[in-house]
C-alpha cells in the first residue's frame, strides 16, 4: 500500500486503503457516533415471538413472560398502549382465550377512534387477573410438603425446591422452609 496521504474524496482512496478501512466509511461511522446515532435503534430484538395462548391458566405465566420479553426487545415497534394491546390480543387463540378476547374487545375497543379505552398498565392487570392461576401458590405448597430428594442429586432437589418456593411465595429464610430442608 502507498503511504502517500490522500483525501477521502480522492479517486484513489480505495486503491490505498484495504476495503475494510475505507476512509469514507470510517468518516461516516465517526460522524454518526458524534451525532449520537445508535446502530442498536435500527436493529430488531433477537427474541422469539411468543407462542399463541389458548387460555390454559397453568401456561399463562410462562406465556406472559414471553410476551413481555418480546415487547421489551422490540420497543420501537410498540410505541403506544394500543399497539401493545393489539399485539397481545392477536396472540389469544382457542375457545377460552378467544371468548375473553372478544368480550374485552366488545367492552373496551372504541370503534369511532379505533383505539382501546384502556392503558397498557390497566390491560396488563386485567389479563393477568383473568388468566393467572390463582391456585398456583396452593399447589406449590402441596408439592413442597411432599417433596423428597429420593435418588436424584441434591442439586436437582434444591433446584425444584427453589422453583416451588417462588411459586408459593416463600423466601429462603422463612421458618417453614428451614424446617422442610
Amino acid at each position: 500500500y502507498s503511504t502517500t496521504p490522500c483525501s477521502p474524496q480522492s479517486e484513489t482512496s480505495d486503491d490505498i486503503y484495504p476495503p475494510n478501512l475505507n476512509p469514507i466509511a470510517i468518516q461516516t461511522l465517526i460522524a454518526r457516533a458524534m451525532a449520537g446515532e445508535d446502530d442498536q435503534k435500527e436493529r430488531k430484538g433477537h427474541v422469539a415471538k411468543p407462542e399463541y395462548f389458548d387460555g390454559n391458566k397453568a401456561k399463562f405465566k410462562a406465556w406472559w413472560r414471553q410476551v413481555l420479553t418480546y415487547l421489551r426487545n422490540n420497543k420501537k415497534d410498540f410505541g403506544t398502549d394500543d399497539e401493545k394491546i393489539d399485539f397481545v390480543i392477536s396472540y389469544l387463540r382457542g375457545p377460552k382465550a378467544e371468548v375473553w378476547s372478544q368480550n374485552y374487545y366488545d367492552q373496551h375497543f372504541r370503534e369511532e377512534t379505533e383505539s382501546w379505552g384502556k392503558t397498557w398498565a390497566v390491560f396488563k392487570s386485567e389479563i393477568t387477573n383473568a388468566f393467572q392461576d390463582s391456585n398456583l401458590a396452593a399447589q406449590a405448597q402441596i408439592k413442597i410438603d411432599h417433596l423428597r430428594q429420593g435418588q436424584r442429586p441434591v442439586e436437582e432437589y434444591f433446584q425444584e425446591l427453589e422453583i416451588l418456593m417462588m411459586q408459593a411465595g416463600y423466601k429462603k429464610e422463612d421458618q417453614y422452609i428451614l424446617k422442610t430442608v
